[in-house]
């Protein structure tokens, strides 16, 4: 018999998390695939011809599935910093049982928590991988003296360290979405740090003086004093199409050429 208000499929949709984790569940099951469908509004999943026997089989499997809240404290109450943190490694150990997505700062924790809850392995496993994860944030991560360099108001300096890290391969997995605000700028910036201290030690603090060192320089060539003014006449069409390129870069035609002469140099091993 369909089973509409039952207790069990109750405590199933009992909270935010657990809608999340049964709809999933439903989902990745082929037999119970047909008794989810999209409500009319097309907003959200309901249920529909669930059997008592089934939702009491279910909330078994959830009630071995999902930890309690205190224990995943950490995912919940996370700042982005660490939740990017927390992410990385939860790719790592749970490879295979969750499709690859790219998953942007608003939902990261309840992606987190989803990513967890649906790893087919005990509590006491997935209890474990969450102290783990705790232990190796606290004993890897920037200390702030480290980051102290670094201004999160400070707009051009993100962008250049977020194109700082591309260049140099150490920007963050395309799972973890580019940022949308300065914050979120920020958070990625010294999340993809925090992940530099997986280097060899000496490695990790080479990268990361040479990185202090070419923002320095970065600063100094775009301050005024290293410049010197340069005159020239072009023809019209080099000039719009140089505009052109500038506006694409979303650079100064300056800067620019400045960068082609600095690449013709060092082409012709001058």
């Amino acid at each position: 018999m369909p089973l509409n208000k039952g207790k069990p499929l109750d405590q199933l949709q009992s909270s935010p998390r657990s809608k999340q984790w049964l709809h999933k569940f439903i989902a990745q099951t082929p037999e119970l695939r047909s008794t989810l469908h999209r409500a009319p509004d097309g907003t959200h999943f309901k249920l529909d011809g669930l059997s008592d026997s089934d939702a009491e089989e279910i909330l078994e499997v959830r009630n071995n599935s999902l930890l309690p809240e205190p224990q995943v404290s950490w995912i919940i109450d996370g700042s982005q910093r660490q939740l990017i943190w927390t992410q990385l490694a939860l790719e790592k150990e749970t490879i295979g049982v969750h499709p690859f997505v790219t998953i942007p700062a608003e939902e990261r924790s309840n992606a987190l928590l989803l990513m967890l809850d649906i790893w087919p392995e005990s509590l006491t496993t997935k209890k474990d991988l969450i102290s783990r994860i705790k232990e190796n944030w606290v004993n890897h991560r920037l200390k702030d003296k480290q980051l102290s360099w670094l201004d999160p108001k400070n707009q051009k300096q993100l962008a250049w360290a977020m194109d700082y890290l591309e260049q140099h391969r150490m920007a963050l997995p395309i799972s973890v979405a580019k940022p949308a605000t300065p914050k979120e700028e920020y958070d990625y910036v010294v999340a993809a740090l925090d992940k530099t201290t997986q280097l060899h030690p000496s490695d990790h603090k080479l990268f990361l003086t040479a990185m202090r060192k070419a923002w320095s320089q970065y600063k100094y060539r775009h301050s005024g004093k290293a410049k010197k003014p340069l005159y020239l006449f072009i023809e019209e069409e080099a000039k719009e199409k140089l505009d052109q390129i500038a506006k694409q870069q979303k650079r100064s035609r300056h800067d620019i050429v400045e960068d082609w002469i600095l690449q013709a140099f060092k082409k012709d091993g001058l």
